[in-house]
């Protein structure tokens, strides 16, 4: 989807996707939230790489990066509650999906897991399913915008949302000392923070 001009491809085909905004098949298709977000209002989230997230690197701290850009995010939209929330929570869920993503690659070294075909499937379809109303669960406060609206269907579903969010993030950092010593035990080579 497009209609700019946009240079040449790797083949010599001249490519009008200047202005496209939204990979409408990997959106449909995707699997994490990372698919999500590099799918959708593809511009303005260059933008935000280049000029605001990757100029605060001198941070040090990724996610602190990653918050500052999303409140600029959320400051570029309006001032209306809802929009800070969902960028919040954008953040949150993000950041359950690196940890739980973390502990399943270990679970996986660690764990002799069988390849069937129905478990595989299953497992694709829960993780799709659990992304889905994630995603959409951010989403309520953007529409909503007002605080007084969107804490009424958060609170009619007991911040579910937000509770899974915050504890795969904090289960997450508990077990990864738990993974170093014993990656020290066996003599194995403790890897970099991820």
């Amino acid at each position: 989807m497009g209609m700019s001009y946009n240079g040449v491809d790797k083949n010599g085909a001249k490519k009008w996707d200047g202005c496209t905004n939204i990979k409408i098949l990997q959106l449909e298709t995707g699997e994490s939230f990372s698919d999500f977000i590099q799918a959708f209002n593809v511009n303005t989230n260059q933008w935000m790489a280049v000029y605001i997230y990757k100029r605060l690197r001198f941070l040090g701290n990724k996610m602190l990066s990653q918050f500052i850009t999303l409140f600029y995010l959320a400051l570029w939209h309006g001032v209306q509650s809802g929009y800070y929330m969902c960028f919040l929570l954008e953040l949150l869920e993000t950041n359950a999906e690196m940890q739980v993503q973390w502990f399943l690659s270990r679970l996986r070294q660690n764990v002799k897991i069988p390849n069937i075909f129905i478990l595989n499937v299953i497992g694709r379809i829960l993780r799709k399913v659990i992304l889905m109303f994630l995603w959409s669960y951010a989403l309520v406060s953007f529409v909503l915008l007002d605080s007084t609206l969107w804490t009424t269907v958060y609170g009619s579903v007991y911040y579910i949302g937000h509770i899974v969010s915050i504890l795969a993030i904090v289960t997450g950092y508990a077990l990864r000392p738990l993974y170093r010593r014993k990656s020290q035990a066996n003599g194995v080579h403790v890897e970099k923070n991820d």
